[in-house]
């Protein structure tokens, strides 16, 4: 499945920021979507494992 053109970007400018601390891997994003809420599963497109205040909030247009 071919990734959206707005998520690649937004990928590419979170790896700038968090290197290879931003993922896209399956088994990585199916965790990060499962609760025990009624709510149909559904993972996220990119998880980011931020080590900084700076890289939590770099910029206010960083989004998709």
């Amino acid at each position: 499945m071919e990734m959206p053109a707005g998520i690649a970007a937004t990928l590419d400018r979170l790896a700038a920021i968090v290197g290879s601390r931003a993922t896209i891997a399956r088994g990585v994003l199916d965790e990060h979507g499962r609760s025990e809420a009624y709510h149909e599963h559904r993972p996220p497109d990119v998880v980011v494992f931020p080590e900084t205040t700076q890289e939590v909030h770099p910029s206010p247009d960083l989004r998709a």
